[in-house]
């Protein structure tokens, strides 16, 4: 369903239209993994809610690495909505955050001021649409 209505809002940035992208993304959760025509690839696509302006967003860890300038996400034009997908093998469990106006330098600009590294990090957010984030703090 998501698929659909992405597609719909490439033409139509209809509010009621992006909306029911977001009902169907939170009801469904993310990332957003699908099957592909590749043996044992899935493709996984990261979504970010814009709820106030930001500059960028960058997919941090999982299938992303730290290279955060090549995992910014893409915002489409007159939308709330940011994405980045992956091609990934096997299984998509993995441990990933997201980072809103990230500052796009490489950690190890930051070394050795630990104290810049750490106000980075402070802006890291766990996907707040992700329903079963990895690993989970259950025994």
């Amino acid at each position: 369903m998501c698929g659909i209505l992405l597609k719909e809002i490439l033409t139509n940035t209809n509010d009621q239209v992006i909306n029911d992208f977001w009902e169907g993304v939170s009801q469904k959760g993310t990332p957003l993994v699908e099957d592909v025509n590749l043996k044992g690839k899935k493709l996984v696509t990261f979504l970010y809610k814009e709820v106030e302006p930001v500059d960028n967003v960058v997919v941090v860890l999982g299938p992303a690495g730290l290279d955060y300038k090549r995992n910014k996400m893409i915002q489409l034009p007159s939308t709330n909505i940011w994405f980045r997908s992956y091609l990934i093998n096997g299984n998509p469990n993995f441990q990933y955050l997201l980072s809103p106006n990230d500052p796009l330098t490489y950690p190890i600009d930051y070394l050795p001021d630990y104290k810049k590294s750490a106000e980075r990090e402070a802006g890291f957010i766990i996907d707040p649409l992700n329903k079963y984030p990895y690993p989970t703090n259950e025994p």
